[in-house]
């Protein structure tokens, strides 16, 4: 699980134990690009994004680039997420976290 702010455009390195090492937190496992991903350059799997708007949470669920599930997504986050997080930008994107560990 990575918590990123769009607003201030980071990856947020939260967990519930604050004296918890992050290696410890985001497991190198579960953030390993499966080879064919690595072929196509692209992240084909599921990815969850949620927060609140408007005092209401919002959740949108993509797999690939297509919706899996919404609930309480304005149309302009809704756009945005599958304009900024297409396949190939997610690849990119978890890629570059990867390289963290």
């Amino acid at each position: 699980m990575i918590h990123f702010n769009v607003k201030d455009n980071a990856i947020v390195k939260y967990h519930t134990n604050e004296f918890e090492p992050i290696h410890e937190y985001l497991d190198a496992f579960e953030v390993e690009i499966p080879e064919a991903y690595v072929e196509n350059e692209e992240w084909l799997g599921e990815i969850r994004f949620m927060g609140i708007y408007e005092n209401k949470d919002w959740e949108i669920v993509l797999n690939g680039n297509a919706v899996e599930s919404q609930e309480n997504v304005p149309a302009d986050l809704k756009e945005a997420l599958l304009k900024n997080f297409n396949t190939k930008n997610m690849f990119k994107f978890i890629d570059e976290v990867y390289q963290l560990f």
